[in-house]
């Protein structure tokens, strides 16, 4: 086997994520709707066959770790552990999607090298294996892997069927203030045993009819009641969104906020404002997609 590939690896938003319970393997069962958008990581990949398995990273942002500890590197070692092929695998990130944001970037990276192999190597998994190698690498990676709109559950890796993919021009902010995520689920598990957990029902059946209007009213994520104490920068990005496009949401367990409107104009307004207060390269204008991965041929 030898081929390259070059991976746009889209971000994720959540539009509705609730969370249950702290189990006792440590994990928590969630409940989200997560959405592409087209905001992306260009992840190059060459791969080959090889007596012995290596895989190499190499990033232009130097706060991403280029080891094993780098969701892209266990996609590949994951990858061949389930086709029980050697390769020898360079991996190549250009990041767009900041870190540690709440929008999916090191999973969409993941997703990008388990499809890009798969791919290569003639489809030596079926689409059910390759869910399963998703699965061992990160929660959301097999969302990644798929994209579009869908309603995840489990530690967020069982998907639904695709959905309707409501469009939206999309306006992210990335804060300066950070969210560790394992404080974030101390956080909710802080939160008085047995509450009442919000269902997604209202958003499905939006989702369902494409009633496109009702989908900004119906935004929800928990860890925005428990995150924002003390983080200025994050409950300054929910305002100015709120008043810009109408609403505005934390992004998976934070720090990024966004914003959905149906107009572009609005979108664009809303982005150069929030451009003023955070500065551009904190601010991101896109668009939801229906898919996560896309080929450059």
């Amino acid at each position: 086997m030898r081929g390259s590939a070059v991976v746009r690896a889209c971000a994720k938003i959540n539009l509705f994520l609730e969370v249950g319970e702290r189990k006792t393997d440590g994990y928590h069962d969630i409940v989200t709707v997560m959405q592409s958008v087209g905001l992306c990581d260009t992840v190059s990949l060459t791969a080959e066959s090889s007596a012995a398995a290596s895989v190499s990273i190499e990033c232009d942002d130097d706060s991403v770790p280029c080891g094993k500890e780098n969701t892209a590197f266990r996609a590949a070692a994951e990858f061949m552990k389930a086709t029980g092929v050697p390769l020898s695998v360079g991996i190549s990130i250009k990041k767009t999607i900041p870190s540690q944001a709440g929008l999916g970037g090191g999973s969409a990276d993941a997703a990008a090298v388990l499809s890009a192999l798969n791919r290569m190597s003639g489809d030596l998994l079926s689409e059910t294996e390759l869910s399963e190698a998703a699965a061992n690498v990160g929660s959301d990676v097999p969302f990644c892997l798929r994209g579009g709109t869908r309603l995840c559950t489990g530690r967020g890796e069982i998907l639904s069927d695709p959905l309707s993919v409501p469009r939206f021009h999309v306006v992210i902010i990335k804060p300066r203030a950070g969210v560790s995520t394992k404080a974030a689920y101390s956080l909710i598990d802080s939160l008085p045993p047995g509450r009442k957990k919000r269902k997604p029902s209202g958003m499905l059946s939006s989702l369902a009819k494409g009633n496109t209007d009702r989908i900004p009213g119906l935004l929800y994520n928990i860890f925005q009641k428990v995150v924002t104490d003390g983080k200025d920068d994050i409950a300054t990005a929910i305002s100015l969104l709120r008043e810009t496009c109408g609403c505005s949401l934390l992004s998976g367990s934070g720090s990024s906020v966004f914003g959905l409107t149906a107009d572009r104009e609005t979108a664009v307004a809303a982005a150069e404002r929030a451009a003023g207060v955070f500065g551009e390269k904190s601010v991101f204008l896109t668009e939801t997609t229906d898919s996560s991965i896309y080929y450059q041929e």
